[in-house]
């Protein structure tokens, strides 16, 4: 039986060793969770908060807009993200004075159980200090993050550290950054695919539009605007988007006006933009991303001056 055992530590001595490897580079090494709970730490003098998913991050860049600004939003990040974020980190922060946040055509359609959440949340909770409901105790990757991505998010992990020494994707201020357009990605093919890949969030519209309305009424008992935008996108996108779906949401967006403190901005087929200002299908490069945040700091100037 001993040796039986001595060689069982024997075979799966690399895998173990492997998982060792993989939850220090998790556990250690900065990520983009870790760098958002640090910098809304040293951000705390920050006027205004972006929220919201990768819409956001790329597009919307702090250093250009007129108020301290910091950009809370991250990859994925849903509504209930934003939500526990919100309370936890901006909501009694007296500097607050709006937030920003992203409603796409999946937004209300995205759930807890969703593949990209099914793992996010545990960086989220080890590194932001949320907790998303939900979580199994049972479930391994609640112990370990390693057990947490899918395969092919490690490997592209491990290729992004073995690159830069590092895993987070944005700089101080908590944006991203893409230059140029990449033609393989901003391409009709690649569209198809990724409307096809948002049209997969098909959970029940309520509970998502009830978090929305959660944020707004707590931000406007501490008299916090918010701006909720729908972000531009390629013609691509456009052109095989649900337009019932993207009308529905703008027709949900466009009702919750109502409330005095939030405005509506929708830009998801603005002529202001053009295909060359995004990197792949419906993410902003940098420069698209400069046309975009100047769209947003002066229709936050517009809100704030009436307060």
């Amino acid at each position: 039986m001993k040796k039986f055992i001595l060689r069982l530590l024997y075979f799966l001595s690399p895998v173990i060793a492997g998982w060792m490897l993989l939850e220090a580079m998790y556990r250690f090494v900065p990520n983009n969770y870790s760098a958002k709970y640090e910098g809304l730490q040293t951000h705390k003098q920050a006027e205004i908060f972006i929220l919201g998913n990768s819409h956001s991050f790329y597009g919307v860049r702090p250093e250009l807009m007129s108020l301290k600004t910091y950009n809370a939003s991250n990859i994925s990040q849903p509504l209930i993200c934003d939500k526990l974020l919100f309370e936890k980190y901006v909501l009694n922060n007296t500097n607050a004075k709006a937030i920003v946040l992203t409603i796409d055509n999946f937004s209300f359609n995205e759930g807890i159980d969703d593949a990209e959440l099914s793992w996010r949340r545990y960086f989220y909770r080890d590194c932001m200090h949320i907790d998303i409901p939900g979580t199994n105790p049972a479930d391994p990757k609640q112990y370990s993050l390693a057990l947490a991505p899918r395969f092919n998010i490690t490997m592209e992990s491990i290729k992004l550290y073995l690159k830069t020494g590092t895993l987070v994707q944005c700089d101080y201020s908590g944006a991203g950054r893409n230059e140029g357009a990449n033609p393989e990605f901003n391409n009709e093919k690649m569209a198809k695919i990724i409307v096809g890949k948002h049209a997969s969030a098909n959970g029940t519209m309520a509970p998502n539009i009830k978090i929305l309305e959660d944020i707004i009424t707590a931000a406007a008992e501490k008299n916090i605007k918010v701006l909720i935008i729908t972000m531009p996108v390629t013609s691509y996108y456009a052109r095989f988007a649900n337009k019932n779906k993207v009308k529905e949401v703008e027709n949900i967006c466009t009702k919750m006006e109502q409330y005095p403190n939030l405005t509506y901005l929708n830009l998801f087929t603005d002529t202001r933009f053009n295909n060359c200002d995004f990197y792949d299908t419906d993410h902003l490069n940098y420069s698209g991303a400069r046309k975009c945040t100047a769209i947003v700091d002066s229709t936050l100037t517009d809100i704030l001056k009436r307060r």
